[in-house]
């Protein structure tokens, strides 16, 4: 639920759009830890509900998220985030 919240506050600017049908997706997380890939994919499964469920993207599956890339940076302590970029075809 607080995943859902969070998205719900940064697409603010996108309210009242149509939902994007199809996209590229890049998801870059700055951590202070490196996570495993496994680790940090699997994580991933909240923050995708809550975009399809905010309307954000009509769905998770393929059909709609051809082609998802996963960064990870090393950062310092207090600059830890996840940046989304959205690229629709």
């Amino acid at each position: 639920m607080r995943v859902t919240w969070l998205v719900r506050s940064v697409i603010g600017p996108r309210a009242g759009k149509p939902t994007i049908e199809h996209c590229k997706m890049r998801i870059i997380r700055h951590g202070f830890i490196l996570l495993d890939w496994d680790n940090f994919g699997g994580g991933l499964k909240f923050l995708n509900d809550a975009m399809v469920k905010t309307k954000l993207i009509r769905d998770d599956k393929p059909a709609c998220v051809h082609r998802l890339e996963l960064d990870q940076l090393r950062v310092g302590k207090g600059r830890q985030g996840t940046i989304i970029k959205i690229f629709e075809d």
